[in-house]
């Protein structure tokens, strides 16, 4: 794949979770061979039921994480949260 290819997509149903991916596909190697998959997950509409906890290492060089923890609560953020979890493998298997 050349170039980079961002997909945004809302999914609806007591909460609009927006969860958009930006990649440049596959670029035979690890980190310095370029490659980059980024993935937002938004609250469209101040709905959603989540948090985020980011940890780092005290010695971790530039933005690096150690861990992403991310929660939903609520069956209708699990359901938008799945649907846009679904689209993102999509579109990463199709568009390598």
């Amino acid at each position: 794949m050349n170039g980079t290819r961002t997909l945004s997509e809302s999914f609806v149903l007591c909460n609009i979770l927006e969860v958009e991916v930006e990649h440049n596909g596959i670029k035979g190697g690890d980190a310095g061979h370029g490659g980059y998959v980024k993935i937002r997950i938004s609250d469209v509409d101040g709905n959603t039921a989540m948090d985020a906890v980011v940890t780092r290492e005290d010695d971790a060089k530039g933005d690096e994480a150690k861990e992403i923890v991310m929660t939903f609560r609520g069956d209708h953020e699990r359901d938008t949260l799945l649907a846009g979890l679904k689209m993102i493998v999509k579109e990463l298997k199709e568009n390598r």
